[in-house]
């Protein structure tokens, strides 16, 4: 596979830097006596090493140089802050003066952020409860209800000397018949007084 200008460029550099520190006694140097023909072969084991992670890591941010740009775009758009980020951070401010001005050691981030929320919570559950309250006016009953309502009753009473007891679902579909007679008969006489 061939290599591109700025892979072998940089394992130019590598080179470079790899005969700076030999020359500078920090990598195996030759004219060390102790030194020995296997101490060479690691040397330059480790120097290919270097190399091919040198190339690699080059290689890499070619490929990811889309990825990169959009870590570092400043300028995205960011989303608008929640109603609770705004509220944490003003609360965070706030409590912090409080501590510095009543000349007592602030307690942690976690300690702060669990009087904040709790705080939060609060205020949210007043809220809530007066939406609550303002839902709570109850529509009238259907048609289908006050039927479905007035003729359980009377479909248990029919077949409560039954051996096999039915299921509340077993007389929900005995009165859904019921209530499409009764609709039909209803559009009967409707259509007859048209």
């Amino acid at each position: 596979m061939p290599r591109s200008k700025s892979s072998s460029a940089a394992i130019a550099t590598v080179a470079r830097q790899i005969e700076k520190l030999k020359n500078a006694n920090l990598i195996g140097n030759k004219d060390d006596s102790k030194s020995s023909k296997k101490d060479d072969s690691k040397s330059s084991k480790k120097d290919e090493k270097i190399e091919s992670k040198s190339s690699k890591k080059v290689d890499n941010k070619t490929d990811d140089n889309k990825s990169d740009d959009n870590k570092t775009d400043n300028n995205k758009e960011k989303r608008p802050k929640t109603e609770y980020q705004i509220f944490v951070s003003n609360k965070l401010t706030e409590l912090r003066e409080k501590y510095k001005n009543d000349g007592i050691a602030c307690p942690g981030y976690r300690d702060l952020m669990k009087i904040i929320t709790t705080e939060w919570h609060d205020i949210k559950d007043n809220n809530t409860n007066k939406v609550k309250k303002d839902k709570e006016t109850k529509r009238n009953p259907s048609e289908y209800n006050l039927f479905i309502k007035s003729i359980i009753p009377l479909l248990k009473k029919e077949h409560e000397n039954d051996i096999n007891k039915l299921a509340q679902k077993d007389y929900m579909k005995l009165a859904a018949e019921k209530w499409r007679e009764h609709k039909e008969s209803k559009n009967l006489i409707n259509k007859v007084k048209e």
